[in-house]
């Protein structure tokens, strides 16, 4: 009984630090990390190719995840009002204990519009401190963090809203 105690304790202290810890590290304000994916279309990608000319929705996510498929199969109707000029979407696939071949299963599966990436050893997933998915992140034109989230809402609406009305920077 005393293990079951303890055990319950703990499990209880760490969802106490999990729900006081955010599950991203970039907030607000913070300079998002450059990287380097290939898409499951075979395009390179990067944050840099975007600086100074459209906002960034990342989508962190895996296959397995049931809040990311609902967060994914949303994402189409949510990005219904955004001009493709002024903003990118791109959905990683964070790796966790996934393959390339389901992402792209799902991708068919679902008719996933928007251009997915697959992380190869989490790196991008690291530099951003993703601990959970699905983490969303959106970049203004400065590479700055706007908004991180676990879930499209009506904050991310006012944000992208905000980041796709204003002119790029001249």
């Amino acid at each position: 009984m005393a293990f079951l105690t303890r055990l319950i304790l703990i499990f209880g202290c760490l969802l106490f630090t999990l729900a006081l810890t955010p599950a991203w590290s970039y907030t607000p304000g913070a300079k998002a990390p450059d990287f380097e994916l290939t898409t499951l279309a075979g395009e390179t990608v990067t944050l840099d190719q975007y600086r100074g000319r459209k906002a960034v929705l990342l989508l962190f996510w895996t296959t397995w995840c049931p809040y990311c498929k609902d967060e994914l199969l949303d994402i189409d109707e949510f990005l219904d009002g955004y001009e493709k000029e002024a903003l990118a979407v791109l959905g990683i696939n964070s790796g966790w204990r996934d393959s390339v071949s389901r992402t792209k299963r799902f991708q068919e599966q679902y008719g996933l519009g928007i251009p997915l990436a697959f992380d190869h050893g989490h790196e991008v997933s690291r530099r951003y401190n993703v601990r959970g998915v699905p983490t969303i992140l959106a970049v203004d034109r400065q590479g700055v963090v706007a908004f991180s989230g676990h879930r499209l809402s009506k904050r991310l609406a006012v944000v992208l809203h905000t980041l796709t009305s204003s002119q790029p920077d001249s």
